[in-house]
């Protein structure tokens, strides 16, 4: 499964992607820019990435931009609903309304607070309920 983590906390994406290991290769973006270059790359190239790990609040471009446009990108493409990206919007914020929002308002797949451990990742990844 092709995976991208996106943080502003260069700390913060080997630990995801160690825990990710027995998911897949979880490629990084350390902002929302490189993320969206990445993704539509992959999509254009017929190699979508299955999940993105994605940062609420960084510098220059928030994660709720990055979902809009990542959305937009797809349906430019023609992209399905049920093909598109799956995105896990994660946040240190315990405000679970702004995390929501985000979810919901945007076009993310569900949330993660950090810190995550294994257990809380397997639980995200199964809730999306991915085949193959």
């Amino acid at each position: 499964m092709k995976l991208l983590v996106v943080d502003d906390t260069e700390e913060y994406i080997p630990l995801m992607q160690m825990m990710l290991k027995s998911y897949g290769q979880a490629d990084s973006a350390m902002d929302g820019q490189t993320a969206i270059d990445k993704v539509e790359s992959a999509l254009k190239s017929n190699d979508p990435y299955k999940i993105v790990f994605l940062d609420i609040l960084m510098p220059i471009m928030t994660g709720r931009e990055v979902v809009r446009k990542i959305r937009e990108i797809e349906e430019g493409l023609g992209i399905d609903h049920d093909e598109r990206t799956r995105i896990l919007l994660v946040s240190a914020q315990s405000d679970t309304e702004t995390v929501l929002g985000s979810m919901l308002d945007d076009g993310g797949d569900g949330y993660l607070i950090k810190p995550i451990d294994k257990d809380k990742l397997k639980s995200a990844i199964e809730d999306l309920e991915l085949e193959g």
